[in-house]
């Protein structure tokens, strides 16, 4: 894979002893790309958003390739749990 977009907002900082926990989104899924989101929260509060495009790259030829059918498959199943969640 490679990092095509990448974006992160600081709302507020961490400080040391702090439990940062992660939440990852699947929000866009493409032939070969897709788009992650996380969410960092401390207690609740938000402190960072993440966003991050990925491509799945051949190495023969270094374009954009196709996910496999498993992977595909996997991702849309992560990207519909979160909805659900949501």
């Amino acid at each position: 894979l490679s990092r095509i977009k990448v974006s992160c907002d600081f709302m507020k900082p961490c400080t040391m002893g702090e439990r940062l926990e992660l939440v990852l989104f699947v929000v866009k899924l493409g032939r070969s790309s897709f788009e992650v989101a996380a969410e960092g929260r401390v207690e609740g509060e938000l402190r960072l958003r993440i966003n991050l495009v990925l491509v799945n790259m051949s190495l023969a030829t270094r374009r954009a390739a196709p996910f496999a059918v498993a992977l595909r498959r996997k991702l849309a199943d992560y990207q519909a749990l979160g909805a659900a969640q949501a």
